[in-house]
C-alpha cells in the first residue's frame, strides 16, 4: 500500500493553497492508475486529514498501515512554481 501524503504550500501564500492540494489529488489519481491490482493507493479522503499535522511519517505509515509515501511541496522560485515530491 501506498499513501501521498499533502503536498505542502511553502509559497508563503495561503492563496496558493489550492495547488498543493491540486497537486495532492493528481498524485493520487495517478499513481492509483498504474497497476490497481497491485499497487494500492490510499484515498484523498483518508490522507488530507493529515494536512498540517505533526505526526512523523512513520507514525502515519503505521496507522494507515503503508510500506511507501509520497510527500512533496510546492513553492515559488524567481517567477516560477517548483514542486518537489519523495518517496519514503
Amino acid at each position: 500500500m501506498f499513501v501521498v501524503l499533502p503536498f505542502e504550500n511553502l509559497t508563503g501564500d495561503p492563496n496558493q493553497e489550492y495547488i498543493a492540494d491540486g497537486m495532492t489529488e493528481e498524485m493520487i489519481t495517478q499513481l492509483g492508475g498504474l497497476d490497481p491490482e497491485h499497487l494500492g493507493v490510499i484515498a484523498r479522503t483518508s490522507t488530507m486529514r493529515f494536512k498540517r499535522t505533526q505526526k512523523s511519517a512513520a507514525e502515519i505509515a503505521r496507522e494507515l498501515g503503508v510500506g511507501y509515501l509520497l510527500e512533496g511541496s510546492v513553492r515559488h522560485v524567481g517567477d516560477r512554481m517548483r514542486i518537489t515530491a519523495q518517496l519514503i
